[in-house]
């Protein structure tokens, strides 16, 4: 089982749900773990926030059972700006998300986490984080994606050159859209956003008259779904956040995730509840979906033989720390290259 998270004065629930859904990232947790931070200075705090959700991390794939505490991440990301991460505020679980791929960004992670991800219009090819924003104006996740998929400026259609191994989506909502229903599957499609079906996509629309349902039958990029924030009240600035993640190897089974409190449920309950389909509060806040056949080579590193120390002020100590915890793993090996 995973460890839960300490949930003090009812307020860290919307970042302990950003955590429990990072920690489920392979390709975030091993970047994060392997990579070689510089010093933090006044200037740029974002090295002393990232080291210390990686030992966040780390924590949470300890073999124990007890719940961890995160406190200090709120207090690492308070400190980078401190319009975000605040203390005794109930913050938006998806914007922090997002906020803290940027951090990762500016760190120069990103490309080692969504290596060969690229998205480009007609008209002005650029980089794009594998990290995307749907609007809630939309009733279902195929509809939002295709708005998503439509440059602003110019209304031309983005084509994915390479598609990532992990797609994450942070919903934006509304106060009053917050409780409509919000229908998502646990598998979705990415051909008919491919460049390299750019040709028959256009030919099927032109020419096709169910052009719809010959685009919908196409398979050959495969997501799966991994895990779900959800958001539980009737405003965004109040309630509850909590995470349904996949358990592994199991076809019907999901972790929820609710602070220090771990239940298995179904898929049918995850969806039911997920998209806010039996009339209560809860709604999506964020999608994590990965690739099918994505190999997912985990990182378990054994329990360190003495903590790790935030306060200790010295890079040294926490990479020996790293060391101890990962020396039978290949990993490793990449670590002690980086000292």
């Amino acid at each position: 089982m995973p460890r839960g998270i300490v949930n003090p004065d009812s307020n860290i629930c919307w970042l302990a749900s950003c955590v429990q859904v990072l920690a489920d990232i392979p390709s975030f947790r091993k970047a994060l773990i392997n990579h070689k931070f510089d010093g933090a200075t006044k200037r740029n705090p974002i090295p002393r926030f990232l080291r210390t959700l990686r030992n966040v991390l780390l924590q949470l794939q300890e073999d124990d059972a007890s719940p961890i505490n995160i406190d200090s991440l709120r207090a690492a990301g308070h400190a980078v700006q401190a319009i975000y991460f605040r203390p005794l505020v109930h913050e938006d679980s998806g914007e922090h998300l997002t906020q803290i791929m940027r951090y990762v960004e500016e760190a120069g992670l990103e490309e080692e986490i969504c290596k060969g991800f690229l998205m480009s219009d007609t008209l002005s090819p650029r980089p794009r984080s594998s990290l995307t924003t749907l609007n809630r104006t939309a009733d279902t996740f195929d509809e939002a994606l295709r708005r998503a998929m439509i440059c602003d400026n110019t209304g031309a259609k983005h084509w994915i050159k390479d598609p990532p191994a992990v797609f994450t989506f942070t919903i934006v909502r509304h106060h009053v859209e917050l409780n409509y229903p919000f229908i998502f599957n646990d598998t979705f499609c990415l051909d008919r956003f491919m460049s390299d079906r750019k040709e028959e996509v256009d030919s099927v629309n032109q020419f096709s008259e169910d052009a719809e349902a010959v685009l919908a039958s196409w398979n050959d990029y495969q997501y799966d779904l991994r895990s779900v924030v959800v958001h539980r009240g009737h405003s965004i600035n109040a309630g509850h956040y909590f995470v349904f993640r996949k358990v592994p190897n199991q076809r019907d089974e999901w972790y929820k995730l609710d602070d220090d409190r771990i239940s298995i449920k179904t898929t049918n309950h995850m969806l039911r509840v997920a998209r806010g389909s039996y009339g209560g509060t809860e709604s999506a806040a964020a999608l994590v979906y990965v690739r099918r056949g994505y190999e997912i080579d985990d990182v378990r590193p054994r329990r360190p033989r003495r903590p790790i120390r935030e306060d200790s002020g010295g890079e040294q100590l926490e990479q020996q720390c790293l060391l101890q915890m990962l020396q039978d793993d290949d990993d490793c090996i990449l670590l002690q290259k980086a000292i």
